[in-house]
C-alpha cells in the first residue's frame, strides 16, 4: 500500500503526539486517608484530653503545582528529563486537612488521649496539637526519550520516587509548651506511585509526633514486664550499637505490648553457614535462652539469605517460641522494624496484607504501629513469660482470636495464623 502525503503527515502527527505524551509522566490524583485505620480497641474517659488544632498550611506558592520535565531536543528526536513533582492538584481533598486526619487517627492508635476536634472544647482539653506544614512533595526522576530513527522509539525510565515532608509541631500544656519539633522525612518508596511516596513521608512523620508525644505525656513509672535478650552479634555491631537498636525496638513494646527488652550481648558471635533451613532452626533453638528471655542472632545477609530465605525476607522467628535470627545488609543495618517483627512473632503475633503494620511480611513502609489483630495478641500476651507455658484462659481467647482472624483471608496469611494456632498447642500442653 502507497501512503499519500496527507497520510504521511496525519500519521507523523499522531505519533508525534504519542511521544509527547508517553514521555510526559501523569500523576495520577489520590485522596489522603488515614494511613491507620480507626481504633476500636478500648478506650477510657478518665485519659487525658488532647485538642488536635486545624493544620496550618504554609509552604510556598512555587511548591504547589505540579511540575515536569520541559520537553526538549535529544538524540534525533525529543525527550523529558529531570524531576516530576507533585502539587496541591496531585491530591484530592487539601492537603492540610488530610494530614490533620492522618495525625488523629495515628495518635488514637496510642490508646492514650480522648481526642478532640471542636474548638469550641479546646479550653479544658490537657493538651493543645498545633502544625504547620513547611514543605511536602513528592518527587521521581524521569528519563524519557522518543526518536523515530532508532529501535524501540519511546524509551523511559523512572527512579523510584521519593516522598518529603517538614513540619513544624508544637504542643502546649495548660500553662507551657510541653514539646516541639521541626519536623523532617525523606523516604524512598520503590515500585510505589509518586503520590504514595509523598502520603509515605507524611504518614512517617506523624507517627514520629505520636511516638514523641506519648513520651513527653507518659508517667516518669510504667508497668511493663522485662523480656531479657540474648543477642548473638554475629554482624559486628558491638554491645553500644546492639543496646541502641534494642532500645528504639523496645519503645514500640513498652507502648504496645507492656513489654520492655533487655539485651545482653553475647561476647561470642554465631556463624552457620551451609545448613538448610530445618538444620538452620535446629541449631538455633539448641541456644540456651537467658531465664525469661529470648535469643536474638544477628547474621549478615548473604550468609542468612544464601541457602534460607528468598531474597525479600530479612528475617525468620519460631512462632510462639524463644528463637528469632535477623538479617543485617552489606552496610550492617537493621531496621528497626524488622527486629520489632520478628520478636514480635515470639509473642504470638502473624502477617496481615496491611502495608503499613509492622507485621506485613513485605513491608516496605518503615512504620512503628502495629495493625488491630495484632494489637490484641500483643495484649494477650502481655506480662506471659517466655519459659511458661501459657495458662488455659489465655490459650482459648487467643484460639478465639486466630480463629475470627482466619475467616479474613484478604487480610491475614492464613499460613501465619495456623503457624500460630500449632505454637499455641505447645505452649499450653508444656
Amino acid at each position: 500500500m502507497r501512503w499519500t502525503s496527507t497520510q504521511l503527515l496525519r500519521s507523523s502527527i499522531i505519533l508525534f503526539a504519542f511521544a509527547l505524551s508517553g514521555c510526559r509522566s501523569p500523576i495520577v490524583p489520590e485522596r489522603i486517608s488515614p494511613h491507620l485505620p480507626q481504633s476500636t480497641l478500648s478506650t477510657s474517659p478518665d485519659r487525658p484530653v488532647i485538642f488536635v488544632a486545624e493544620f496550618e498550611d504554609s509552604r510556598p506558592g512555587s511548591s504547589r503545582a505540579e511540575s515536569h520535565p520541559k520537553l526538549r531536543p535529544y538524540f534525533l528526536g525529543v525527550g523529558r528529563r529531570g524531576e516530576v513533582r507533585t502539587g496541591d492538584e496531585s491530591f484530592l481533598n487539601p492537603i492540610a486537612v488530610g494530614m490533620r486526619a492522618d495525625a488523629i487517627a495515628t495518635l488514637e492508635r496510642l490508646e492514650r488521649f480522648v481526642i478532640r476536634t471542636d474548638p469550641a472544647r479546646a479550653s479544658d482539653a490537657d493538651y493543645i496539637l498545633q502544625a504547620n506544614i513547611e514543605g511536602f512533595e513528592g518527587l521521581q526522576t524521569q528519563h524519557s526519550t522518543f526518536s523515530p530513527v532508532f529501535l524501540g522509539a519511546l524509551r523511559r525510565r523512572f527512579d523510584p520516587p521519593i516522598g518529603w515532608i517538614r513540619v513544624h509541631y508544637r504542643l502546649h500544656g495548660q500553662k507551657e509548651l510541653i514539646w516541639e519539633d521541626h519536623t523532617q522525612m525523606m523516604l524512598e518508596a520503590p515500585g510505589a506511585t509518586i503520590t504514595r511516596a509523598a502520603l509515605d513521608a507524611m504518614a512517617k512523620a506523624n507517627e514520629h509526633m505520636a511516638i514523641a508525644i506519648y513520651a513527653a505525656t507518659s508517667p516518669a513509672t510504667r508497668e511493663v514486664s522485662d523480656l531479657p535478650l540474648q543477642v548473638l552479634d554475629g554482624c559486628g555491631w558491638g554491645p553500644y550499637r546492639v543496646r541502641s537498636k534494642i532500645r528504639e525496638a523496645s519503645e514500640v513494646f513498652e507502648r504496645n505490648a507492656e513489654t520492655r527488652l533487655v539485651p545482653y550481648v553475647a561476647r561470642r558471635t554465631w556463624n552457620k553457614e551451609g545448613q538448610d533451613l530445618q538444620a538452620f532452626l535446629e541449631t538455633l533453638e539448641a541456644e540456651v535462652p537467658p531465664s525469661r528471655g529470648v535469643v536474638l542472632a544477628l547474621i549478615p545477609r548473604e550468609q542468612l539469605q544464601k541457602r534460607l530465605l528468598d531474597r525479600r525476607r530479612y528475617g525468620l522467628a519460631v512462632p510462639l517460641g524463644r528463637h528469632a535470627a535477623i538479617a543485617c545488609g552489606i552496610d550492617g543495618e537493621i531496621l528497626t522494624s524488622t527486629l520489632v517483627h520478628e520478636i514480635a512473632h515470639l509473642l504470638g503475633a502473624v502477617h496481615v496484607r496491611n502495608r503499613n503494620s509492622i507485621m506485613n511480611p513485605r513491608a516496605d513502609f518503615d512504620g512503628r504501629f502495629f495493625d488491630r489483630l495484632n494489637l490484641r495478641i500483643l495484649k494477650q500476651m502481655a506480662k506471659q513469660r517466655s519459659d511458661r507455658p501459657i495458662a488455659r484462659e489465655r490459650v482459648e481467647r487467643l484460639k478465639t482470636i486466630y480463629a475470627a482472624a482466619s475467616g479474613y483471608p484478604d487480610q491475614v496469611h492464613l499460613e501465619s495464623v495456623q503457624s500460630a494456632l500449632d505454637a499455641l498447642e505447645r505452649r499450653s500442653a508444656r
